[in-house]
């Protein structure tokens, strides 16, 4: 009979104890943990109500009661150490961190600022004039610089007023023009004399076909080369006029033309005269 009342004593001493180990998880844990606790706790303190064990100085009801307030201190320890889920935050595009706000930003009595507009004047495009047009042809078929002196082949031009009939037979005025340019060398003065035509040739068909030049009647194309006189000083002379009227181009033929044929047509129609030197 002793023996049984020893291992009640120390069954219901291994009860208490586990009571209070519970207590201690309720306080570190919390949560699914506390409940647990909660549940064995009181089935505990029925055990320990039925069989009590042998405390000095100690009642039932003591011993009762000191349980379930460490049981109800270490649940609501317990409960607030509860982890608690961090709500999603719905992302769009970018990534937002959790809990970010909006940051919100009043704008009191913000003024546009002013606009500024830049007006930017372009100057109008220069008109070309009658002796651009030459000019530029006779570059264009002679070359800028002459191809032994490396001196600008082109040595300018004269306008003047010219008197003329329309095809009406009525009087008009428009414009002559004189070009002059230096006359390039080459392999023999028949040649030289030869790319008067030629060169003659591609100037008046430019001139000619330009309606910007309509106002030109009559041009000449005057050629200069460097002489020797009698001393043996060489002298720079025009050596070339070749004139060719309007009236005279609108009648070519201009894609079935030879340059061949403008020494023989300027004789008749215009002018055509190169220095004696080129003749011999």
């Amino acid at each position: 009979m002793e023996e049984v009342k020893g291992r009640h004593k120390g069954f219901h001493k291994a009860l208490f104890w586990t009571a209070g180990l519970f207590g201690l998880m309720v306080f570190l844990g919390g949560g699914f943990i506390g409940i647990i606790g909660l549940i064995l706790m009181i089935v505990l303190s029925v055990q320990v109500w039925r069989n009590p064990p042998a405390f000095k100085g100690i009642t039932l009801g003591t011993l009762t009661g000191i349980i379930w307030v460490v049981l109800i201190f270490a649940c609501y320890i317990g409960s607030s150490f509860e982890t608690k889920p961090v709500p999603k935050v719905a992302q769009v595009n970018n990534y937002n961190p959790p809990f970010a706000q909006p940051v919100l930003r009043r704008v009191v009595n913000q003024v546009a600022p002013p606009i500024v507009t830049k007006v930017i004047q372009v100057a109008p495009p220069i008109k070309k004039t009658l002796e651009d047009y030459v000019k530029e042809s006779v570059i264009k078929h002679m070359g800028e610089l002459h191809n032994m002196k490396k001196i600008p082949i082109y040595k300018g031009s004269e306008v003047a007023d010219y008197a003329y009939q329309d095809a009406q037979g009525q009087d008009k005025i428009g414009k002559r023009v004189l070009a002059k340019y230096l006359l390039n060398e080459n392999f023999s003065k028949g040649m030289m004399k030869d790319s008067l035509s030629i060169d003659g040739f591609d100037v008046f068909k430019d001139i000619y076909n330009n309606p910007e030049c309509s106002e030109i009647q009559s041009l000449c194309l005057e050629s200069h080369f460097w002489l020797q006189d009698v001393y043996g000083n060489d002298k720079e002379e025009a050596v070339s006029q070749l004139t060719m009227l309007r009236s005279t181009a609108q009648k070519i033929n201009w894609p079935n033309f030879l340059w061949s044929n403008l020494p023989t047509l300027l004789e008749n129609e215009g002018k055509y005269w190169v220095h004696p030197a080129f003749n011999k």
